[in-house]
């Protein structure tokens, strides 16, 4: 806590001559003030935790209880303590006072007109009534989605039993959830309405009263800045990650066996390497270094694995973004809408499970947005739709080959011309297997030409093209 101490001191005088020339005017005027403010400074547990700990542990070690080898061994102790009890604070939002100040002031009020009071009462009113009108409306809409059979709250069961749900259950389930959230605000507004209007109608009859009070000691919290409405907002946005990680340092430091180190390192240093002790805890050490050596190679290897699904993902949406990227290196609106249009032909089920990631692809134009978006497709999703796109750039490889290829055929009908695929074959400088494979598109109706095309490989087609 600390204390600011106020004084003013203020004073005036005049000096002159009155009607009666034999007399003068004397004045004087002057004025003091005192006042002391103060404030308490919060700290958390954490804070209050480490002052007292590190200052006992100092305290112990001055006293002789204990020794320059213990010395370490407790400290290393608080430490794993602190990082725990740091842990459940962050886990817990650390619940920390607002400051407040204690000052002496008095204040003086008058109540409000009647006319005042009146139009007061009226608007409450009007509030009342209107939040009413908005809770009568989500109930009858919640019980229309929840049915006579109670459908919301039997899936709602089943899905916390972690019961598989159809498609139709899944849809049936998200309204559910929002047509009871807006059931849930709407009846917190009413019931927030009616209080206030319930105890502006109690203080009507004392519209016309007035009131003065004096307080030597007042606590005062300060109020919520906007600033501090930004680091809640900030914080409920990355709670969910904190908490993940703060949840891994918490269940490492109690998993730890350092214990048994502790007291191989007491024996050290106090007997020495030859005491009887000695040689067991240099196995067991030594069977911690290799078994901890061995869980650092894990790690390694888990991280490259990582690293490599990464580069493989990268590698994905370059096919992907190559394809549907316009000269400005922006999305282009018909290569995206053609993409996720064969998609939603080809994996009609699993698009509506992604609709909502495929229309924020959709919207944006920037690569970073949309690579973003992309990645946070499983990676069956983002296999899928390369295979789309590498189906839809073969036809396109396909639709100007057989321009330069098709004919009508005796029939009337469009097939390969024999001497065009010939030319074709003599251009490239094939031969052998490839040679045959080609030749067996002379004469062909465009379906049986495609079949083939599509077993050629990539560079082939693209020569053909």
């Amino acid at each position: 806590m600390y204390s600011v101490l106020s004084q003013a001191f203020s004073g005036s005088g005049s000096f002159g001559k009155s009607a009666d020339p034999k007399a003068l005017e004397v004045a004087l005027k002057a004025s003091f003030s005192n006042s002391e403010t103060a404030s308490t400074i919060s700290r958390t547990q954490t804070i209050n935790m480490l002052k007292e700990m590190m200052y006992r542990t100092c305290e112990r070690f001055i006293n002789g209880q204990i020794d320059k080898s213990q010395y370490p061994i407790i400290a290393a102790r608080d430490q794993r303590i602190m990082v725990s009890i740091l842990a459940i604070e962050q886990l817990t939002s650390s619940l920390l006072p607002k400051p407040s100040a204690i000052a002496a002031s008095g204040n003086a009020s008058a109540g409000k007109s009647t006319s005042d009071a009146i139009l007061s009462v009226d608007n409450a009113k009007k509030n009342v009534d209107e939040s009413e009108k908005a809770l009568e409306v989500a109930k009858k809409e919640y019980d229309t989605e929840n049915g006579s059979g109670n459908a919301c709250a039997a899936l709602a069961a089943k899905a916390q039993n972690k019961e598989p749900l159809t498609d139709a259950e899944k849809s049936k389930l998200l309204k559910c959830e929002e047509k009871k959230s807006v059931l849930e605000n709407a009846e917190k507004k009413f019931t927030k309405a009616t209080n206030y209007y319930e105890k502006l109608t109690a203080l009507i009859a004392n519209a016309d009263a007035s009131s003065a009070t004096t307080s030597a000691i007042l606590p005062v919290s300060f109020p919520a800045t906007e600033i501090d409405k930004q680091i809640e907002e900030t914080r409920s946005q990355r709670i969910q990650a904190v908490a993940n990680v703060v949840k891994e340092i918490a269940i490492k430091s109690f998993n730890q066996d350092d214990e048994t180190s502790f007291f191989c390192y007491d024996v050290f240093n106090r007997y020495g390497l030859e005491n009887k002790l000695s040689q067991p805890c240099i196995t067991f050490l030594l069977a911690k270094v290799e078994s901890e050596t061995e869980s650092l190679r894990r790690q390694i290897e888990k991280s490259e694995t990582t690293a490599q699904m990464e580069k493989e993902e990268q590698k994905r949406f370059a096919v992907f973004w190559e394809y549907v990227k316009d000269k400005q290196d922006k999305a282009s609106e018909g290569q995206m809408n053609l993409i996720f249009a064969e998609f939603e032909k080809a994996y009609k089920g699993r698009y509506e499970t992604i609709e909502e990631e495929i229309q924020e692809m959709k919207k944006a134009t920037e690569k970073n947005i949309i690579f973003n978006a992309f990645g946070q497709l499983a990676i069956p999703i983002q296999r899928n739709i390369v295979e789309i796109v590498e189906k839809l750039k073969t036809k396109q490889l396909f639709d100007s080959f057989w321009k330069k290829v098709a004919n009508n055929c005796k029939d009337g009908t469009q097939c390969a011309n024999a001497g065009k695929i010939q030319e074709l074959i003599e251009k490239l400088g094939v031969d052998g297997d490839l040679k045959n494979k080609i030749q067996e598109m002379k004469d062909k109706e465009m379906g049986a030409v495609f079949n083939i095309f599509i077993e050629l490989s990539p560079e082939i087609q693209k020569k053909l093209y």
